[in-house]
């Protein structure tokens, strides 16, 4: 067995720092095509090691080719897990394409190394504690680049983001992302205990591939590949998502900083309703679902001939998980789109749209319940109860605490006009009240605090985390992360106070509020309205990047900020749907 190196620090994944280097833009990025980038030392300015005084933000070299019989990139899978016009496999009752390799190159796992928004908070980090830009930089492609990261490891070495720069063996495993192998090679050794968390799964170290199916045919992927289809129950487990998906970290420089739970997503299933019973509702069975767009359940050929054709060995199997892996991002998908000379992605047009449709489908379908009780208009004010029931198996929003979702309420007359509001947003994607910002969108105030009321218009219900730094004051950077100040996001439907690993995913912030229960959040309605409504509307809104957050990280003055910051000023942080209720009088 082979365990992914992790590098156990006192240091996280991403941060700010307020630099001061001269302002970039994104004409900085060059337009190479499919030309190998240079490395640091080759042109891009700067020293490798640290990427001190670099004047272009990074580069991730375009996907390409490896295999060296351990160590594979998807395209070599996509010779025999793609459709093609002869064959059978790999769709799905009505005939569409569901072949692993068309579904993942869309998905952020895929693009994991280049996500814009993560090379943006690298870029900070890095800057902040330049002595240690390789110690983060190996921390981070741990997870975002997990098949350079084990490379390395065999050359006892650590990936630099200046690696995933040249189409080196290095730089093409890593360029893949979250790929075939580095999913299907994890063993269930440890999975889903702490010692694998942080990224430091267990990999196969005798070229075996796992898959839900017994006996897999195993001539063709040995024979083009090199690798062994091996049976493997764990893969339709949740464990196999933990590594990554449990993140622990530091505050650096503070002496016995606490653990801080960065991101718990695998620890929030495990203490939820979800994870109980003998068939549980896995990661998988959301994210990677065995029933076509229509609920048809799958079953299908899972590989085809290279050239064409079924292998004749083979028959329909099932479970069939669509590799849609499927979230809540519709950002950086689109900026995927709109950026692809820029950020040099591969993947067509048609499958970022995808994922951005599966996203949205999940968020205004599968992600919350919005119900209205008790509405009244009384005395000129308007009451009432706003519940919100959490459907993921998780807490809503989770992982990465730069997303947040919030009440959008309003209140309309006869004629369409709005007599109330709370919640709404400009085009900068800030919370807004009266055609202002909220205070608390601006970095440097206080946060909207936890809300049991809404009395008015500057009154917003924010489920979200903030960070707080050893003196108590709201950061985005990991690397001062000491706890969260606030987290009221809400939580999955069963989770206990005594359950798994319960005080990693407790709730903070939330005072007394006897409503804010598991998988579940009530809140009161208690404002004047000037005028006689007709009706009350009342949203759940979401935003993978919060307006906040997005203005402290682009306070900082490194070249990836200033090229991120370009593309979500042309993308935009519109929020998205995820579920509504209305009340007509």
């Amino acid at each position: 067995m082979v365990r992914q190196p992790v590098i156990t620090l006192v240091l996280a994944t991403f941060g700010l720092l307020s630099a001061c280097q001269e302002r970039g833009s994104i004409s900085q990025f060059r337009d190479t095509g499919n030309t190998p980038v240079p490395t640091a030392d080759a042109g891009m300015g700067g020293d490798v090691a640290t990427g001190k005084d670099r004047t272009e933000p990074f580069h991730i070299v375009a996907s390409g080719e490896v295999n060296d019989g351990l160590l594979v990139t998807a395209t070599v899978c996509a010779t025999c897990h793609t459709t093609a016009a002869s064959t059978s496999a790999m769709r799905d009752s009505a005939g569409r394409d569901i072949s692993p390799f068309d579904l993942w190159q869309g998905t952020m796992k895929a693009n994991s190394a280049r996500d814009p928004f993560f090379l943006a908070t690298l870029s900070v980090e890095r800057e902040r504690v330049p002595d240690l830009a390789a110690a983060v930089d190996a921390k981070c492609f741990t997870c975002h680049a997990p098949l350079a990261t084990l490379e390395a490891s065999r050359r006892a070495a650590t990936v630099s983001v200046f690696d995933l720069a040249t189409p080196s063996k290095s730089g093409l495993l890593g360029a893949d992302g979250v790929t075939c192998t580095s999913c299907h090679g994890i063993t269930p050794e440890g999975a889903g205990t702490p010692s694998v968390w942080d990224g430091a799964h267990i990999y196969s170290a005798t070229a075996a591939v796992f898959g839900p199916h017994r006996d897999p045919f195993t001539m063709p992927m040995r024979e083009h590949t090199g690798l062994t289809p091996t049976y493997g129950a764990h893969m339709l487990d949740s464990a196999v998502c933990s590594s990554c998906h449990t993140l622990m970290t530091h505050a650096i420089g503070v002496a016995d900083a606490p653990e801080f739970p960065e991101q718990t997503p695998f620890l929030e299933w495990q203490n939820s309703a979800y994870a109980e019973g003998s068939d549980p509702v896995t990661c998988q069975d959301c994210h990677m679902p065995t029933s076509d767009a229509d609920g048809v359940a799958i079953s299908t050929r899972i590989a085809r001939r290279p050239p064409g054709g079924n292998f004749p060995p083979t028959s329909p199997r099932s479970p069939y998980g669509r590799h849609i892996f499927v979230g809540g991002n519709t950002l950086v998908p689109e900026i995927f789109k709109r950026y692809r000379a820029e950020l040099l992605t591969t993947a067509p047009d048609r499958a970022f749209d995808a994922t951005i449709a599966a996203a949205r489908e999940q968020l205004g379908s599968r992600t919350a319940r919005v119900t209205l009780e008790d509405v009244a208009f009384v005395d000129g004010k308007v009451g009432g109860v706003v519940r919100v029931d959490n459907l993921a198996g998780h807490k809503f929003p989770s992982g990465y605490p730069s997303r947040r979702a919030w009440l959008h309420i309003k209140v309309l007359s006869g004629d369409g006009a709005t007599l109330f509001e709370s919640g709404g947003w400009d085009a900068e994607g800030r919370l807004i009240a009266d055609g202002q910002a909220i205070p608390s969108e601006t970095p440097g105030t206080p946060f909207e605090p936890h809300r049991q009321t809404i009395e008015s218009s500057q009154d917003v219900q924010v489920w979200e985390a903030i960070i707080g730094d050893k003196d108590g004051q709201p950061v985005i950077g990991l690397l001062r992360a000491f706890n969260y100040l606030k987290d009221n996001r809400l939580l999955p439907a069963g989770w206990r106070a005594d359950g798994p690993y319960a005080e990693r995913s407790a709730p903070r912030g939330v005072g007394e509020d006897a409503d804010f229960v598991a998988g579940q959040d009530a809140v009161a309605l208690n404002f004047a309205v000037a005028g006689q409504p007709a009706a009350l509307v009342v949203e759940v809104r979401y935003q993978v990047l919060s307006a906040r957050w997005a203005a402290e990280l682009f306070a900082s003055e490194t070249p990836d900020v200033r090229a991120f910051e370009t593309m979500v000023g042309t993308v935009g942080l519109t929020p998205e749907l995820v579920g509504e209720a209305r009340f007509q009088w």
